[in-house]
């Protein structure tokens, strides 16, 4: 039977978004939604709001963190809260970015390790929902916080080394090291996510392959939280590190 060429062209070529990448959108689209009236409220909502907010403040006008403003995180947690606010073009609230991304970052990150646990479409669309609109995950991600880029950029570390167990690639494994090295510059305490990272990329493989992606992943992470110090000078990092855990004040200090 003959089909006329001008009707069935439209069916052939016509794109329909495939289930992974619509629940994916959906997941994202929720955690951007809630995280939306705490993102654009004029007044902080909690401490780090404030504190973080007077950072970048000062940053826009010059100040560096470790010379200029005293950093109770790791290397890359204001210059990442700066990229954000760039992104915002130094709005009142575009601090905000950055740690709202991580949150939708998160959320889809949970969402596809649960898919690659080969959970159904329904369990994964779940759980990724369920992350984007835990209250805690919107407290801790819809404000100017450490907390915000280090659960993304940690759980997409998980996220990728779930991948690795089932299709193994170097790629991966420098990916998830890069990614976890990262979290940690940020937040030293995103470390915790080294647990899931290892059994991963461990994915009942030989011993020998095992030990070999571990020191690779390990030297992109090293190599990433140097990378991000050295701007700095890795002494004023140490001392402020030193200085926060210390010292029971963590508010905001300016050098003189």
């Amino acid at each position: 039977m003959a089909v006329d060429a001008d009707t069935a062209a439209p069916t052939a070529h016509r794109r329909i978004p495939t289930t992974p990448t619509l629940d994916a959108a959906i997941v994202a689209g929720v955690a951007i939604l809630v995280r939306l009236p705490l993102a654009l409220a004029e007044r902080g909502q909690v401490f780090d709001d404030g504190q973080y907010g007077v950072t970048i403040a000062d940053m826009r006008r010059g100040l560096a963190p470790y010379s200029g403003v005293f950093s109770s995180q790791g290397p890359l947690h204001y210059p990442l809260l700066r990229l954000g606010d760039l992104i915002g073009f130094e709005t009142r609230n575009a601090p905000r970015i950055t740690p709202i991304l991580g949150g939708v970052l998160a959320a889809v990150a949970v969402w596809g390790i649960a898919r690659g646990l080969r959970a159904s479409r329904g369990v994964a669309l779940t759980a990724g929902l369920l992350c984007a609109t835990a209250g805690t995950m919107i407290r801790s991600t819809a404000n100017i916080t450490g907390d915000g880029p280090a659960i993304g950029l940690a759980t997409a570390a998980v996220w990728v080394a779930c991948t690795h167990r089932d299709r193994p690639r170097v790629w991966r494994v420098l990916l998830t090291g890069a990614l976890m090295g990262a979290a940690i510059a940020v937040k030293p305490l995103a470390g915790t996510a080294l647990v899931p990272v290892v059994w991963w990329l461990h994915g009942g493989r030989p011993l020998r392959r095992t030990l070999a992606d571990l020191a690779l992943a390990g030297t992109a992470a090293v190599g990433v939280w140097i990378a991000s110090a050295l701007p700095f000078g890795l002494g004023p990092v140490w001392e402020d590190r030193k200085s926060t855990r210390l010292n029971s004040s963590h508010g905001y200090i300016s050098y003189a």
